[in-house]
Formats: C-alpha cells, structure tokens, sequence
C-alpha cells in the first residue's frame, strides 16, 4: 500500500466528532420534556426516535465506536460484530437518563476521545478488524463511519425539530418565501 493509498481520516472527520456534542446542546437547550421525548409518526414506524431516543443512540454508539478502535489498535484484525442499534440502544441501560445529562456525557467522552484520536499516527489509522457486515475494515474507516454517522443524527434533530415547529405555522404553511 502506498502513503496515498494509506487509511485516512477525512477534512471534516475530527472536527464533526467534536462539534456534535455541542451542536445537539445548541439545538436541544431549553426544549420541554414532552418535545425532547415526542414521536412523530415518520419516526414511529422505524423505531421510537425521538430526539432523547438520538441522544442516547449517540451516547451508546459513541461508546461501541471507541471499544472497537481500541480494540483494533490493540489486536490483529480482531472480529468487529454487526450490532442491531436499536437492541444496543435498549440494553444500554441509558433510556432513562435525561436528554441534557446525556449530552454531557457525550461532551465528556467526545473531549476525551477526540484528542487520542487526532493523536494516532498512520500505522494506527490503518490497523484493521474483520466488521461481520462490512468485511476488512481500518480504524479510519471507523472513525470516517462515526462522523458521517454524527451528521446523518444531526439532520435528524434537526428534521425532528422541523416537524415539531410545523404544527404551529397556521398559514404560513401555504405562504411563499
């Protein structure tokens, strides 16, 4: 493998994985109970994702992501298994957490994490495990995955927030720009 063909981490990889903690705060901060923990009915048939039940997902697969790096930067291309997100989120025991203790931990680990991250050379970045789905896959693709998989959470906050703030647009549904 040449250094071009080397495993790397993406321009925007670390520092998504820095801002999203702080990103869901901003967008979560002052939001009732009741709207943190609202279904809308999109969301109901692929699971109960609320915008508490993303915050636990984050905070769970945050969690999974780092044991698997560690894992990998310790062992010969341990075996990495697919996990059903939904199942982790349930046994993960953090269902009854509040929403903003939540981001906190997330904040914590995240600011932990992030800078041991940035800290792995190139020979870490490319230390592999064998994912049950994926097949061969190195600790930048992880990382890589954990950032996309950040964003994709992040529209759906902020999707959920948009449904949340449509039901009091009356008219304005209708109203041009």
């Amino acid at each position: 493998m040449t250094t071009a063909d080397a495993p790397r981490l993406t321009a925007v990889t670390l520092s998504t994985l820095a801002a999203t903690p702080a990103t869901v705060r901003l967008l979560l901060t002052g939001l009732a109970e009741g709207t943190l923990h609202a279904t809308p009915p999109a969301e109901a048939e692929a699971g109960d994702w609320s915008l508490h039940t993303v915050a636990v997902h984050l905070v769970d697969s945050h969690r999974r992501q780092v044991r698997r790096i560690r894992r990998m930067v310790a062992e010969d291309r341990p075996t990495l298994a697919a996990v059903d997100d939904w199942e982790s989120l349930v046994v993960s025991g953090l269902q009854d957490e509040g929403t903003e203790a939540l981001i906190e931990v997330l904040a914590a680990e995240r600011a932990s994490d992030v800078p041991w991250y940035a800290s792995l050379d190139a020979a870490a970045l490319g230390r592999t495990g064998v994912h049950s789905a994926a097949a061969e896959v190195s600790v930048a693709h992880v990382l890589n995955h954990a950032a996309y998989h950040d964003a994709q959470h992040l529209g759906q906050v902020a999707r959920l927030i948009e449904v949340a703030a449509d039901a009091g647009r009356g008219r304005m549904r209708f109203a041009g720009p």
